[in-house]
This record gives structure tokens, C-alpha cells and sequence, in this order.
């Protein structure tokens, strides 16, 4: 996918990953696995977005038939849950139940699935669960290259200002900021120009006058 179809799908789905303190790297492997499978930009956001939330509402009780299909699984809340009441990460949180219903028969695992992630959501958790099921386990090694790739940016980085694209960036970039410094500095100085006007009109007008 391209990387407007990442901002895209990051707009749909930031604030759920962010109720649900996941990171962001996170969320990029989710997307990326969705990706693949031709579930890209704000598809792909919205429908982790909604596998979040009703999963969120499945694993607290809230969705009664989601925590209901969750114990006739097998699946307790401590294994979806850590210590402080945070959803585990991603990863574990999708292997978990993708072991139990990996298990089920088709109209078993079709049912678990919408009771679970509604009907919404269940398109994200299914692209999730294939890329567990076949054997890939994708986000997890998407994970592990981000993790993996400190200094990543910063080289990319000096090599795209090496570029003369990257120069020009770089000259742009240096006028935006003069733009706005100046704007601040016109900000700054406007109270005492308005003043200097007032006296200036003030004296203009005295000379007018046979006194002046």
C-alpha cells in the first residue's frame, strides 16, 4: 500500500488504537496484513476501528453474546487482559482466540465471529486470523522488522537530503519557517507599530492647527 493509504487508514483507526493503548507500530502491522489481502486506506481503518471496539465491549462484558462465545471458547479475560485492565497486545490478543476458533467448524466460527467482533468488525479480525491461520503470522513479523530497524528513519532520512529533491525540501522547508517566524515577529510588533501610528496621527493633526 502506498503511504497515503496508511495516513488514511491511521485516521480511521488512530483513536481506537489510542483508547486502547496500543502503539502505533502496532497498528502499522495490523494495516499492513489487511493491506495484502485488498483491505487498504480508510476500509482498512474503519474496520479495525470497529474489531477494537467490539472486541473492547466482548472481553468487558458489555457485548453480552461477545463475552458469552468468549467463555464457551475456552477464553478467560486474563488471557485478553494484563494486570492493570489493559488489552494485551495485538498480537497475543489475536493468537489467543485464533487458536480456539481455528478449532470450530464453519457455521461455528462464522457465528463466534460476529458475536464477537459484530458484524463490523469481523472482516478486520478475519484478515488477521488468516494471516495466523496459514501460517504467516504477518503482523507479528512486521512487528518484529520495526522493532528491529532503530537508526531506519534517521539513515533514510540523510539519504533522501542527499537527493536534489531532498535539497529542495529542505529550502522549502527553511521558507516555511522564515514565513512563520516572520508572522510572529509581525505579531510581536504590532502593538508598538498601532502605537507609533496613533502618536504620528496624533501629531499630524496638531501641525494642522494655527498652534501647531
Amino acid at each position: 500500500m502506498s503511504l497515503n493509504d496508511l495516513a488514511a487508514a491511521f485516521q480511521y483507526s488512530g483513536a481506537e488504537f489510542r483508547n486502547a493503548k496500543m502503539d502505533m507500530g502496532t497498528a502499522a502491522a495490523a494495516i499492513g496484513v489487511l493491506g495484502d489481502q485488498g483491505i487498504q486506506a480508510s476500509s482498512a481503518g474503519t474496520a479495525l476501528a470497529n474489531m477494537i471496539r467490539y472486541l473492547t465491549l466482548s472481553i468487558t462484558g458489555q457485548k453480552a453474546k461477545g463475552a458469552k462465545m468468549l467463555e464457551a471458547m475456552g477464553i478467560s479475560k486474563d488471557e485478553l487482559v494484563d494486570s492493570y485492565g489493559n488489552l494485551k497486545d495485538l498480537g497475543t490478543l489475536m493468537s489467543v482466540i485464533a487458536e480456539k476458533m481455528g478449532k470450530l467448524s464453519g457455521t461455528a466460527r462464522e457465528a463466534a465471529m460476529y458475536n464477537i467482533f459484530g458484524v463490523r468488525g469481523q472482516r478486520a479480525a478475519s484478515g488477521l486470523f488468516q494471516a495466523i491461520w496459514n501460517g504467516s503470522n504477518k503482523m507479528q513479523s512486521i512487528i518484529d522488522k520495526a522493532n528491529s530497524s532503530e537508526g531506519w528513519t534517521e539513515q533514510i532520512t540523510k539519504e533522501r537530503m542527499n537527493t536534489p529533491q531532498g535539497r529542495i525540501d529542505a529550502l522549502n522547508a527553511a521558507i516555511d519557517n522564515l514565513r512563520v517566524g516572520l508572522g510572529q515577529a509581525m505579531t510581536l510588533f504590532t502593538p508598538l507599530i498601532t502605537g507609533i501610528a496613533k502618536v504620528a496621527n496624533w501629531i499630524s493633526e496638531i501641525s494642522n492647527t494655527w498652534g501647531g
